[in-house]
């Protein structure tokens, strides 16, 4: 960015630090009356459950988790009866960012592993909760 005297803070963020899609952050949520959000419901389970049997299956390098936890992120975002402040998003997301950060060869250590399939499964029992 400096050789070519761009000046794109947000960006940069974005990209280095964060590493989600403004898409994806900041994506418009359906209306209620869509029939959408069953559709997102559905695919928000879907989505843990692959994040989670991924994990028991011992695919724990960064290029195989990443997008598993970005469709999760993505499918948790169409849900418009989520509140903002939800904690399960929070969780994935940090997960998410740090692994981002990671190169793609990376793997999760044994206790790494363990924690991030704890915040998953806390995260889907407080989704499920939240549904109902």
């Amino acid at each position: 960015m400096q050789q070519y005297h761009m000046q794109c803070p947000m960006a940069y963020t974005r990209l280095v630090q964060v590493g989600l899609p403004a898409t994806i952050e900041h994506r418009k949520r359906p209306g209620e009356g869509s029939g959408g959000g069953a559709r997102a419901v559905a695919e928000t389970v879907q989505h843990f459950i692959t994040a989670m049997d991924s994990l028991k299956l011992n695919l724990v390098a960064v290029d195989q988790i990443c997008p598993i936890l970005s469709d999760l992120m993505g499918s948790m975002s169409k849900i418009g009866s989520l509140p903002p402040d939800f904690a399960p998003k929070g969780k994935v997301k940090a997960w998410y960012s740090k692994l981002y950060s990671q190169p793609a060869s990376y793997e999760l250590a044994e206790d790494e592993v363990r924690q991030l399939l704890f915040d998953l499964e806390s995260s889907y029992n407080e989704f499920i909760s939240t549904i109902r």
